[in-house]
């Protein structure tokens, strides 16, 4: 498919997406993601958005794949970012807490808050 094909799909099925609850977002993703396992990208688009707002990191990384092949760098980057935000939130509390099958361990939280201060350019580790 051509880039600008995938662009100008990217850009129409965005305009088109609502917004979801963080309890639907789950169920958004995998819906998107069937749809584009059918090759549907126009459908999977909309749908991808609507789980990334909601906070799904899977559906953030995938629209940060798909805007990054329509050449949308700006926007690709915001939802890389998004998911590498949401995946280090989840382990620094794994790793403060125990959880997700890892044993508590400081050294590992910290190092995970500094990365995500890091590429947020947040100096205040929360």
């Amino acid at each position: 498919m051509s880039r600008l094909l995938v662009a100008g799909v990217v850009l129409s099925a965005l305009l088109l997406a609502g917004p979801v609850t963080a309890d639907d977002a789950a169920q958004t993703y995998e819906k998107g993601l069937a749809a584009y396992n059918r090759g549907d990208l126009p459908g999977a688009l909309p749908l991808f958005r609507q789980a990334a707002e909601g906070g799904s990191a899977d559906a953030q990384a995938w629209l940060g794949y798909i805007l990054d092949l329509a050449e949308e760098d700006t926007e690709a980057v915001r939802w890389y970012r998004a998911a590498h935000d949401r995946a280090a939130r989840v382990l620094v509390h794994a790793y403060e807490n125990g959880g997700l099958d890892v044993e508590p361990d400081a050294g590992k939280a910290a190092y995970w808050k500094s990365r995500k201060a890091e590429l947020s350019g947040d100096n205040t580790q929360e």
